[in-house]
């Protein structure tokens, strides 16, 4: 009986600990915070350096009053050869100035903001040629919390341990 008692003892130590190490964990995860850099260019809108996978590295606007990711259709080329971006879609969306505007969407297959940050299966409108890419609000939503700061300039990103994927360890 007393054997019975012990293991049972054992088993519920063994099981708090467990949960007390779970528990432990969560708020590291929480407030890890990646800040990326951003930058303006004569005007009062930001800009970020992100890399495309099957593209290289970009810039983007950071726009949080548009919805998607949206990429220039020349960039949009180069990752369609590289099998990075697949068509998903039709959208519209609202412009500032009243009108409605439809595009073609694309989930693009990583969008990496920093060392610590890929964003996988992001979707992305496709603008015209030459123009600016944008980081929208639904790509943002995948790092939340996040914040803009301005002095310095930066964009915080709270989630982006919880947007990339775990990094594969190595088996020995």
């Amino acid at each position: 009986m007393a054997a019975k008692t012990a293991s049972a003892f054992n088993s519920k130590r063994l099981l708090s600990t467990f949960i007390l190490t779970a528990l432990l964990s969560i708020p590291a995860l929480a407030n890890t915070h990646i800040n990326i850099p951003l930058y303006e260019k004569g005007s009062d809108v930001y800009y970020l350096q992100a890399t495309l996978e099957g593209y290289g590295k970009t810039e983007f606007m950071l726009d949080t009053g548009s919805g998607p990711m949206a990429v220039a259709s020349d960039i949009l080329a180069t990752l369609k050869q590289q099998g990075k971006a697949i068509r998903s879609g039709q959208g519209m969306a609202m412009l500032a100035n009243g009108q409605q505007k439809h595009f073609a969407l694309y989930r693009i297959s990583s969008l990496q903001l920093s060392a610590d940050c890929h964003l996988h299966n992001v979707e992305a409108a496709e603008l015209p040629a030459g123009t600016r890419n944008i980081i929208g609000i639904n790509a943002l939503k995948k790092t939340a919390p996040f914040s803009i700061h301005t002095s310095p300039a930066q964009l915080s990103l709270g989630g982006c341990a919880l947007a990339s994927p775990p990094q594969a360890s190595a088996s020995l």
